[in-house]
């Protein structure tokens, strides 16, 4: 499972651009047809077949309804995972076929010591940072780490942390790099957002 060989087993996420070299900004209806011929197959040893769309989120329209034919007519033993960060944004035909299992966030002190194993070449301030951020959630913090999001975590956490002064031309600069963010970085800004308004709601109460 781990080395990703497993024959009961598919995980789909989003794929390398052969031009351009560089993670693709959705998840293309082409690797959700996968899981017509992985749920075809004969489980080995009459197992259970298991595939996992990590993450739901990044489907476009052509995946989520390749995805919701699968959910009208599901095969027998086979197990259909979606992981989902903000379920909300799915098809509500989709949300209605499946079983929500809510994770709950974990917390700072958790992500930041994952932060040490999958960042090892970052400070304990900023992993801090990139935690506070996350929501509770190391892939968020992952995500917000690539490129230039961790400068960018960093920025957000500093300027939370001193909202009672707000740096108005800080924050302006900010919003404005955010705005012009490409390259596979274009939920950067959502995450940014989401935890300012965590943070901002923590701090207001």
């Amino acid at each position: 499972v781990m080395a990703g060989s497993h024959p009961g087993l598919l995980v789909l996420k989003r794929v390398i651009n052969e031009r351009t070299g560089k993670l693709t900004t959705e998840l293309p209806v082409d690797e959700v047809r996968r899981l017509a011929g992985f749920f075809g197959m004969t489980s080995g040893a009459g197992g259970w077949r298991v595939a996992i769309v990590d993450t739901a989120d990044d489907m476009n329209a052509n995946a989520a309804n390749a995805i919701l034919k699968l959910l009208e007519e599901p095969p027998g033993r086979a197990m259909l995972i979606l992981l989902a960060n903000r379920p909300g944004q799915l098809l509500p035909t989709i949300r209605s076929r499946c079983q929500r299992l809510e994770l709950r966030p974990l917390e700072d002190a958790v992500v930041a010591d994952a932060l040490k194993t999958y960042l090892p070449d970052t400070d304990a301030e900023e992993r801090a940072s990139l935690a506070r951020l996350s929501g509770g959630t190391i892939g968020t913090a992952l995500t917000l780490a690539s490129g230039e999001g961790s400068e960018l975590a960093t920025e957000a956490d500093r300027l939370i942390e001193s909202a009672a002064t707000p740096d108005t031309i800080a924050l302006l600069a900010l919003g404005d790099r955010l705005w012009r963010m490409k390259d596979g970085l274009a939920r950067l800004g959502d995450f940014l957002t989401e935890a300012l308004a965590r943070m901002r709601a923590v701090k207001a109460s």
